[in-house]
């Protein structure tokens, strides 16, 4: 792949972003289906966890076409006709991944001293960010990726050459 024309790699690239615009999309329908937009303190035990799962897939899949990678230029969202609320929308959910989901981010955890009853130890108190999206967020979301996937999916795709697949009488082409 190094020695092919950058539009076609490019081309691919967006090839690839359709499948995680998909998947992202039945990510974030499933959170809703399952009523995980809800805040994580009314989850418990393997709730809370799938919850935290499938919100740290969708906001990574969403993002992936967007962020640096080695060989891929990443897709720009200049180029895409957004509202103002998508385009916001877009952003949190580039901060959130990079911030929450797929780093740890100082600014966004907590750390306060607790000291309890006298000659206690002093016990640091972490408080970690929210690890939902709200049911507007979602919703807005799956709207915004239903405008990522038309737009994509209207340009031409390139496929894989075929050279050595079999023909239909089995023989390898």
């Amino acid at each position: 792949m190094k020695n092919e024309d950058k539009a076609v790699r490019q081309k691919y690239r967006e090839n690839l972003a359709m499948l995680d615009f998909r998947r992202a999309r039945e990510f974030a329908q499933h959170l809703l289906k399952k009523g995980w937009h809800k805040h994580e303190a009314y989850r418990r035990g393997a709730g809370l966890m799938h919850q935290t799962a499938y919100t740290t897939a969708f906001v990574v899949t969403y993002w992936r076409p967007f962020s640096n990678s080695r060989g891929w230029k990443p897709l720009d969202i200049d180029t895409l006709d957004l509202t103002q609320e998508e385009r916001t929308l877009h952003d949190a959910l580039g901060n959130l991944r990079n911030q929450v989901h797929a780093h740890t981010d100082h600014n966004r955890h907590d750390r306060e001293p607790w000291v309890g009853a006298e000659g206690s130890c002093p016990i640091n108190v972490i408080t970690a960010p929210a690890y939902h999206l709200s049911k507007e967020h979602l919703e807005g979301a799956v709207k915004l990726l239903d405008k990522l996937i038309g737009h994509f999916s209207t340009r031409r795709v390139i496929t894989p050459s075929r050279t050595n697949a079999p023909s239909k009488d089995g023989r390898a082409g």
